[in-house]
């Protein structure tokens, strides 16, 4: 059965602060309501209210050298005003957990293929830096978790250049190829075997990002060391696992394998024996049925609800919808609500909950977030001057 849930609102004194909150992080449901939790005993959900954690993006938040990107330095300079470290206070956001998404360097804007496991993306700052944040956050009771990217590598990868151009050697194995092209598709339709010199290589997502092979016990000990290195060298207290149901297929069997589920068991010892208090969310974006599977044994702390989520969505057209139009028209005025659901509940993985709650009442047709979608990056421009008048 699934664990719990829980829900947390955050107490501000004003509708500006609340607005801020919404906007400037995505206020994730990632360890809340949106969560299957297993038997974990971190965080306490027991305790009222609930913590509350915010998914963090580092490129769109506050940038102290100029250069307009978000780094370390402007969290650790907005570190007060997520949580100031006394409970008393309301002016605060009563933050407990931050959840970073890729911080390692990337060729992309989204950071899930990654060229190094042992470095952060330059553009966010150094190491230092970012252990200075750790430090920072943990002094608030600000825990941090950050996203760790197991199932594949960026094509850009030194490992993979040198699987791809050397067949003979050992990296090669680190990959899954083929001589021929095996011909079958993806779960979602979508070709997963891309050729090169040295054969077809297997990407589940796109040919950008070859996955990696977990049934060679070298891979294993290399990505078991990386987790290592974020939980004890560098101080981090756990990870988001992304596409964690990807991580070993089976013949055409390319999700939920009982190889996948086995890795998972596996794993969960080395982490917990550096930091029993180390916690994993898993991102399985399928059914809560099999999501289950994942948190009910010894594989992961928690998951994500994508069902929970749909459910919310379709609750807004019936009892819910009542709720969120009176939320919205007495709290804020059209154009405030409009702002406040524009980076609100989900994940990063899906159109947010509460976007689809606007269209669904009114309040934002669907060209209008077409338009927002298309007009990404000169929002995250406006989330960081919200930043900087906080």
């Amino acid at each position: 059965m699934l664990r719990q849930y829980c829900k947390r609102t955050v107490s501000m004194k004003s509708t500006r602060n609340w607005l801020l909150a919404a906007t400037t992080f995505t206020c994730s449901l990632a360890l809340s309501a949106n969560t299957v939790f297993a038997g974990t005993t971190y965080p306490d959900c027991t305790l009222n209210p609930c913590p509350a954690e915010c998914e963090c993006t580092c490129s769109y938040l506050p940038n102290p050298d100029g250069d307009g990107i978000g780094d370390f330095n402007g969290i650790i300079e907005k570190m007060d005003y997520l949580n100031d470290g006394d409970p008393k206070t309301t002016t605060d956001l009563g933050v407990t957990g931050i959840w970073l998404m890729p911080i390692n360097p990337s060729p992309s804007y989204h950071g899930y293929d990654v060229l190094d496991y042992y470095d952060v993306n330059p553009d966010y700052g150094t190491m230092d830096d970012f252990k200075r944040l750790l430090e920072e956050a943990h002094a608030h009771g600000i825990y941090v978790i950050m996203d760790l990217v197991l199932n594949h590598t960026a094509v850009e990868h030194e490992w993979f250049k040198e699987a791809r151009d050397h067949p003979e050697s050992a990296r090669h194995g680190w990959y899954v190829w083929a001589d021929e092209n095996p011909g079958y598709k993806g779960p979602w339709g979508q070709d997963v075997w891309y050729p090169t010199i040295a054969g077809y290589y297997y990407a589940i997502f796109w040919s950008g990002m070859p996955d990696l092979n977990y049934t060679n016990p070298e891979v294993t000990a290399e990505m078991q060391n990386v987790a290592a290195f974020w939980l004890q060298d560098v101080g981090v207290d756990g990870f988001r696992l992304d596409a964690a149901r990807h991580l070993i297929e089976e013949g055409e069997k390319q999700e939920n394998s009982d190889a996948t589920h086995t890795w998972w068991e596996n794993f969960r010892p080395q982490y917990k024996a550096i930091n029993p208090n180390a916690i994993t969310v898993g991102e399985i974006w399928t059914t809560n049925r099999a999501v289950a599977k994942y948190v009910e044994g010894d594989e992961l702390d928690m998951a994500f609800n994508f069902d929970l989520a749909s459910q919310i969505r379709r609750a807004s057209k019936s009892i819910c919808a009542n709720l969120a139009e009176g939320f919205g028209k007495q709290s804020y005025s059209k154009a405030e609500f409009k702002r406040f659901i524009l980076m609100s509940i989900g994940s990063a993985d899906e159109m947010r909950v509460w976007i689809r709650y606007c269209v669904d009442l009114g309040y934002i047709d669907e060209a209008t977030w077409q338009r927002w979608r298309d007009e990404y990056e000169a929002i995250a421009k406006m989330l960081q001057g919200l930043w900087a008048k906080v």
